[in-house]
């Protein structure tokens, strides 16, 4: 059987939480998160059975907006997964130079070929590919491997940057028409990434 993929994946996997998990992340008696919901603090549904159950994202949004905690489960769900990719394989900037920027809110992985990417892309939900060109030679084959990337359906809703340092307008071009939603003319940077996927989710 094959496992899930693609939007539905997602929303099976993530889990509803009972008054009584919202109790316990808040440290307070489930008839205060029942008062809660019913004065509409947080949004909720009903089971078949009568029972209350609250979307994770809208639990991370009370949580956030009373400034407290978030569990590890519901922080990890709300991660931005990034594929980050070498052009051409194997050629990725030094790994020490990336782990030294902040990966708040990012999980990180590499792909060193196309099989990993093609693996990578099949074992995991991404929010995001990003491609690092390292030369002007490597344009044809980073446009090949988008076009690649943009024609598996699971892959068509995916944020695709890439960081060209020497890109021309011309290059720009190429990688755009071949699917890039956005490309900057710098090494790899995650604040802009971060910046770029919050900006899509507005």
């Amino acid at each position: 059987m094959q496992p899930p993929c693609g939007e539905s994946a997602g929303l099976m996997s993530r889990k509803h939480y009972t008054t009584f998990d919202i109790a316990k992340i808040c440290d307070v008696q489930p008839a205060t998160v029942a008062y809660w919901i019913e004065h509409g603090q947080i949004p909720a549904h009903r089971t078949p059975g009568g029972h209350r159950r609250v979307a994770p994202e809208d639990l991370l949004e009370f949580l956030v907006a009373h400034s407290m905690p978030l569990p590890e489960d519901l922080y990890r769900q709300f991660r931005t997964r990034v594929l980050i990719i070498g052009i051409p394989f194997k050629s990725l900037l030094d790994a020490r130079s990336l782990n030294a920027q902040s990966t708040n809110g990012l999980v990180l992985d590499h792909a060193d070929n196309m099989l990993e990417v093609g693996l990578r892309l099949g074992r995991h939900q991404y929010q995001c590919i990003v491609l690092e060109l390292s030369n002007n030679a490597v344009l044809a084959e980073a446009v090949e491997l988008i076009r690649l990337i943009r024609e598996n359906l699971a892959s068509k809703k995916l944020r695709l940057i890439a960081f060209a340092p020497f890109g021309g307008e011309r290059q720009v071009s190429r990688l755009r028409l071949a699917g890039c939603d956005e490309i900057y003319a710098t090494a790899i940077d995650l604040d802009v990434v971060r910046h770029a996927m919050a900006q899509a989710q507005n």
